[in-house]
């Protein structure tokens, strides 16, 4: 019996444990899998769809224009608009990609669907029904929420935001400096 006590069930014990641990980072996977997809979706949206570019290249265009107090754009300042644009791009990315915004994330995906659906989601290879389809939209719809409400509260934090201006300040620069070596 003592054999039984001090072997046996420490050994089934272990092997529980592990199972559950190895099932825990399975759904850890998935929940990981299936929120980066997401992020990377919403990242999509904010960054490189044709109206978000529009926007980009408006503000880049007003900063130059303010920067250098001019009405025209010059065929040289143009040329940096690109640039500007790319650190614009960035702004949200950096955002979403924080892991405090990602574990904000997760923790919407857990609260709204089961570990089952999770995986079913999480996995390319499966056709998911058209409920869980609708399901995932609207969290997708509360996680794109979410996102923009982190990115409008980073932007009006005046230390996040001084980075990215100092890198756009240091662009516009150097177009003074060209101006100044004529």
């Amino acid at each position: 019996m003592n054999f039984i006590k001090y072997i046996i069930f420490p050994g089934l014990f272990l092997c529980l444990i592990s199972i559950q641990s190895f099932a825990s980072n399975t759904d850890s996977d998935a929940v990981e899998r299936l929120a980066q997809g997401i992020i990377t979706n919403q990242i999509w949206r904010l960054q490189y769809n044709e109206s978000a570019k529009r926007i980009y290249q408006n503000q880049a265009e007003n900063l130059i224009k303010n920067g250098l107090s001019t009405i025209e754009i010059t065929d040289k300042e143009k040329q940096i608009i690109p640039q500007i644009v790319e650190i614009y791009q960035a702004i949200p990315e950096n955002i979403l990609r924080d892991p405090q915004f990602i574990a904000q994330i997760k923790q919407i995906l857990l609260e709204s669907l089961s570990s089952q659906e999770i995986e079913m989601l999480s996995q390319r290879d499966t056709t998911s029904s058209q409920e869980l389809y609708t399901k995932l939209a609207n969290i997708d719809t509360e996680i794109f929420i979410e996102s923009n409400a982190a990115i409008h509260k980073a932007i009006n934090d005046p230390q996040f935001i001084q980075q990215y201006r100092n890198k756009i300040g240091e662009i516009i620069q150097q177009l003074h400096h060209l101006d100044e070596n004529k």
